[in-house]
């Protein structure tokens, strides 16, 4: 019987010691008989000595190194969106997993370094064994070099004795961790430059001695510094101290050249203490972190009153601490230096200072400098994630007061409306120099676009410019919790139909429940939504009109896919919490007005998409309402068989026998024909007084025109001044007679619908 023979996948990584991420990172093919009887460690013997794992090792210099062996699952998991890892340390699990490998597993190995060996260690062991090897004992050889001859070969552990000795005899105090870490009394982890090094170790203890002999010198001058204080201090003497410390420390002294002082209020409290003493006698129970920074702080100050700490600046370049004594040692990745100093230079000391930009050397960062970290930005459009993900988060909660339609344990269904508004923006592009493209287009419009379009025309860059932002706000129901999710950015020329498709795709990318987003079944560009993996549809439930067997073993209680649990919380046995879209509201333009047509006719012939089956599509209120009050004023509406106008109010207010009845409760602005979203002048002129006094009027005159006529200088051209008479002839033109010109005008009448 022929053993079976199988061929793995195996991606391969060497690690550095100290570092996370792989230095070599490969994928090979691996033989596998499943009848043999290796071991792991045959297995790793035969890897490394067959795959290569070797000499990339040594490529990248890692001579000494461990391999590990760990299996991956391909089919991600809530937990583990990339695929559980399972480690093989043992003969048993490596005995029982490797049968069990097939298509859905990944075999990973892992090369760790177990020793750092640089280029310069190799070359000098090299150097050192070439040195060893001796020639045979005669007259020529000096007795020095006869007792070399015959001793141990220094190897690792060796070496680690040697370099214990000769730390411990020149640094008593030093703990020795690794050949490349070794702590200090101080409580300092030295790194050093190569294995058994000491250059790194010379510089600290330096530095670190040299501190010591500041620590013993700060303690007798702060005795010295505290009898003198106590001996001389009074109640005075404390108060007129505190006002000359608020005077150095204010925003308008000469000691700060009018900016905020660095100093905090925690070193003013420090001084006090020494004043009330309680200085170095009582001290709060705190951590030896805090502790050694109250210490540095305490240091500092008595550095800068007594001045007797010469020493430090003696310090060498390479010290850990400045002039000052301050820590050197660099705590961040990136360090932006936009401020220098002083204030107020070449204007001499004392004095009144004022303010002038030609002598402040404060120069403000520039424009790279402030735009270096700010936050950032995208203008994809869609429905941006983490939004939408906070809305449900919300919805989500035990102790939340927004109402649920459906709530069980499957499935967690809050109803919302979904508002589409856009804004007018002005037309135009801007560089941006991090990503390399123009913003301010519907196209991606960089370097290669540039080189399609050497020269492209004003009709097509037209067709690219945004004008329109249209938001996207969820709403629930019940009027509890309201927030923007999304936008689009539109250009112009939006027909009907794809005003439908994008407000359709919206409605199913809101539909996404909460665990598909978490557990990442969402593809997303730049943090907006571009597709999902959440689908609560069953066709056999949609053509039967009710619920399949299979569904209601499931627990489903609904055809309606957005009442429905997804099928990935069913398999995860997971709550599905989701939004319905019940509402669509958007404005009264034309494009808004042939979507929601066409969403109403696909919704009476059967073609909607099931997800948006139970939604309506109604106008705005407010805009509706807007509409209206515009009609009110550019026309005269028929109503009861009357023409009325909002115009004619303003004939009523201005009547001598009704103004000083309609004036008090009637405001001129409220007449007026303005293009506003306020509701006050609405309110205003349907007010029960305007009402009563209007009711009791039987006829208005007025021009056809409702608003009135006024001359500037730019319509002031073709005015007829007096006319007195008007005809109008067989074929549609307009005879006027003028007095004062004395001559007889006609017009041509154009009616268009």
């Amino acid at each position: 019987m022929t053993s079976k023979k199988v061929l793995h996948e195996v991606t391969c990584a060497i690690y550095k010691a100290g570092q996370d991420k792989p230095a070599v990172r490969w994928s090979f093919f691996f033989k596998y008989d499943e009848d043999s009887v290796e071991s792991l460690s045959e297995v790793l013997e035969r890897m490394n000595a067959t795959c290569g794992i070797k000499e990339r090792a040594n490529e990248i210099f890692v001579m000494n190194y461990k391999i590990k062996l760990s299996v991956r699952r391909m089919e991600p998991e809530p937990e583990f969106p990339k695929g559980r890892v399972f480690a093989i340390d043992t003969e048993s699990q490596f005995t029982l997993m490797m049968p069990l490998i097939q298509q859905n597993y990944e075999i990973i190995v892992k090369v760790v370094e177990t020793e750092v060996r640089s280029v310069n260690q190799i070359l000098m062991d090299k150097k050192s064994m070439a040195k060893r090897k001796l020639p045979a004992e005669s007259d020529d050889v000096k007795p020095a070099k006869k007792a070399n001859v015959g001793r141990p070969p220094i190897n690792a552990e060796n070496r680690m004795l040697i370099f214990k000795k000769k730390v411990k005899d020149k640094f008593p105090d030093v703990v020795i961790k690794s050949p490349t870490l070794v702590s200090c009394a101080c409580s300092v982890d030295i790194h050093l430059h190569r294995s058994f090094g000491t250059t790194n170790l010379n510089k600290h203890m330096k530095s670190c001695n040299a501190k010591r002999v500041q620590k013993a010198a700060t303690s007798g001058s702060a005795v010295k510094l505290k009898e003198f204080l106590l001996k001389h201090s009074t109640s005075e003497e404390k108060k007129s101290t505190s006002s000359k410390l608020d005077e150095v420390q204010s925003d308008d002294s000469l000691h700060s050249g009018g900016l905020p002082s660095d100093e905090e209020p925690s070193d003013i409290l420090m001084l006090q203490d020494v004043q009330d003493n309680t200085w170095l006698d009582e001290s709060p129970p705190c951590s030896p972190a805090s502790f050694r920074e109250s210490s540095c702080i305490l240091e500092n100050e008595l550095h800068d009153f007594t001045s007797s700490f010469e020493s430090v600046s003696s310090l060498s370049s390479e010290s850990e601490y400045d002039s000052d004594g301050l820590s050197t040692a660099v705590y961040a990745d990136q360090i932006s230096d936009n401020i220098r100093g002083p204030g107020f230079l070449g204007t001499g000391k004392g004095g009144i200072k004022h303010f002038d930009w030609k002598s402040w050397n404060l120069p403000l960062p520039s424009h790279f400098a402030r735009h270096k970290n700010v936050s950032g930005y995208t203008t994809e459009n869609g429905i941006h994630c983490n939004l939408l993900r906070s809305f449900l988060e919300i919805c989500a909660q035990e102790d939340s007061v927004v109402t649920s339609l459906l709530n069980n344990g499957y499935t967690k269904v809050i109803p919302v409306a979904m508002q589409k508004d856009g804004m007018a923006l002005k037309p135009g592009l801007m560089v941006d120099i991090r990503q390399g493209v123009l913003i301010g287009g519907t196209l991606k419009i960089d370097n290669e676009f540039i080189e399609r379009h050497p020269n492209p025309s004003p009709e097509m860059l037209k067709s690219l410019f945004v004008q329109e932002a249209e938001v996207t706000c969820l709403t629930s129901l019940d009027n509890k919790l309201t927030l923007p999710v999304g936008v689009d950015y539109n250009c112009k020329g939006i027909s009907s139909a794809e005003t439908f498709e994008k407000f359709n795709l919206h409605c199913n990318q809101l539909q996404i429940c909460l665990q598909c987003i978490k557990s990442g079944h969402i593809n997303t560009e730049n943090g907006v939504i571009v597709s999902g993996n959440c689908s609560s549809k069953c066709e056999t439930c949609l053509e039967q009109r009710s619920v399949c067997q299979d569904c209601k073993r499931n627990g489903q209680c609904h055809i309606d896919p957005s009442l429905r649990c997804c099928g990935n919380c069913l398999r995860q046995k997971e709550k599905c919490v989701k939004l319905m879209v019940l509402v669509i509201t958007m404005d009264s333009e034309s494009k808004n007005k042939g979507a929601e047509e066409m969403f109403e006719e696909r919704k009476k012939n059967g073609s909607i998409d099931p997800n948006v089956s139970l939604a309506c599509c109604v106008p705005d209120g407010v805009h509706v309402g807007k509409r209206l009050a515009r009609h009110f004023s550019n026309w005269f509406l028929l109503v009861d068989g009357c023409r009325i106008n909002r115009v004619l109010l303003r004939t009523l207010r201005g009547d001598p026998s009704l103004k000083d009845k309609l004036r008090p409760h009637l405001t001129v602005a409220a007449c007026r024909n303005r293009d506003r979203m306020d509701v006050d002048a609405s309110l205003e002129i349907s007010s029960k007084p305007v009402r009563n006094i209007v009711s009791g009027i039987k006829t208005i005159t007025h021009t056809i025109i409702p608003e009135k006529y006024r001359l500037y200088e730019d319509n002031k051209k073709g005015t007829l001044s007096s006319p007195i008479a008007v005809c109008i002839t067989e074929n549609g033109m307009l005879l006027i007679a003028d007095a004062a010109k004395g001559k007889l005008f006609f017009c041509t009448i154009a009616l268009s619908r």
